[in-house]
């Protein structure tokens, strides 16, 4: 059997929806996929943890908002994922940015184009998918697939989940309340996050 693009964003969605944690999450993404398409990739694609950068991520979160107050005109938060190609190491880098815009859509993220909060405080380059990254080299046939998925959905489940534990939500009060946040590839496919209810 192969992929559908389709079933796939469509098991994402319902994942996502039930808040079960990381690593459950991302298990039961690999459980899905594993399903319809036994390989030897799994193995490595299960060990990939994306657990331990949750505390980082959000200091890294906290600093934007402290450093670079949100104006009040934001109405929701993209978080971007983008990729670099390292020469020195002759590979593809995934990074995080994040942007606040005074539009909001949540069916067409045309809305991200034109930011009113853009903090300068760079990058965050996450480590797990660089792992993820090392992991889905095994995948071959499979690659363009599982790289256009994978690292969307693990990006998802961490944010989402850093959102409901981590995020000290009082650092992104706005007038717009509960304040949406999508994740999403810039210029590519993207998902609707927790949103940040700041009392």
């Amino acid at each position: 059997m192969e992929f559908s693009y389709e079933g796939s964003w469509t098991a994402l969605e319902e994942i996502l929806g039930k808040r079960e944690g990381i690593a459950a999450s991302w298990e039961a993404l690999i459980d899905f996929h594993a399903q319809i398409k036994p390989a030897t990739y799994w193995s490595a694609l299960r060990n990939v943890d994306f657990t331990e950068e949750r505390a980082e991520m959000a200091d890294w979160l906290h600093e934007l908002a402290e450093t670079y107050p949100l104006p009040d005109s934001v109405q929701a938060l993209w978080i971007g994922i983008v990729q670099f190609y390292d020469e020195e190491q002759r590979r593809t880098i995934y990074a995080y940015h994040v942007l606040g815009a005074d539009a909001y859509d949540p069916q067409d993220a045309e809305w991200a184009t034109e930011p009113s909060w853009q903090p300068e405080l760079g990058h965050f380059v996450p480590d797990s998918l660089k792992m993820l990254n090392s992991a889905l080299a095994e995948a071959k046939e499979d690659f363009s697939f599982l790289d256009w998925l994978l690292p969307v959905a693990a990006s998802a489940f961490v944010f989402d989940n850093i959102i409901q534990t981590q995020l000290d939500h009082s650092k992104f009060r706005v007038a717009t309340t509960p304040l949406p946040v999508t994740i999403g590839y810039d210029n590519g496919d993207f998902i609707s996050l927790s949103p940040i209810v700041a009392s």
